[in-house]
């Protein structure tokens, strides 16, 4: 019990000091982001694994995007979305313009 607690209070600081990195302007912005981190830091205790990568990126998404983040932190994975380029690309199938990178490094690539 006393790792659960530790790893979630480090995983709390990760979280914050990724909030004061991302210098969002806009206030509710930040409060929203805030919440997803907090539950997100809950759903990744409950599978004891510490990670956290949660991009300004998705803060600045739209609605319809905000719910594909929902569904990746229900899933407890650590991902971002790349909202940058291939939203106005090819339109064959209306999920696969958004691309999902994990973590901050380079890694594999996910279409949804």
């Amino acid at each position: 019990m006393k790792s659960l607690v530790l790893n979630f209070k480090i995983m709390l600081i990760r979280t914050l000091l990724n909030v004061h990195n991302c210098k969002i302007k806009n206030v509710i912005r930040r409060f929203y982001g805030f919440k997803i981190f907090l539950w997100f830091l809950i759903r990744r205790q409950l599978g004891s694994y510490i990670a956290l990568n949660f991009k300004p990126l998705a803060l600045k998404a739209k609605i319809a995007n905000r719910n594909l983040i929902l569904k990746e932190l229900i899933y407890g994975r650590n991902y971002y979305l790349n909202i940058s380029h291939k939203i106005h690309e090819e339109k064959t199938t209306p999920s696969s313009n958004i691309e999902i990178f994990k973590g901050t490094t380079k890694a594999e690539k996910i279409l949804i």
